[in-house]
């Protein structure tokens, strides 16, 4: 689940899931948030990474932040 869909699922004010996860301000989570859709999506370093994860009980790990695509099933030609 990405971090904006439980955010807003939960009715979770920013701030205090800042606060939860010990970022410094509010603005970390909104980058995070706001860079979901982009290429280069902003990756929470390791520690706080461990503490979203914790926070929302495994509901936002770490593949959560990276866009993954699911691969194509065909066969491989020979």
């Amino acid at each position: 689940m990405r971090l904006s869909e439980y955010i807003k699922l939960n009715s979770i004010p920013v701030a205090e899931f800042a606060s939860k996860i010990g970022a410094k301000s509010r603005a970390t989570v909104y980058r995070y948030i706001n860079s979901e859709d982009e290429n280069k999506p902003r990756i929470p370093d390791p520690d706080l990474m461990k503490q979203i994860a914790f926070v929302t009980n495994g509901q936002v790990t770490a593949d959560d932040f990276y866009n993954f695509t699911k691969p194509t099933t065909t066969k491989p030609k020979r």
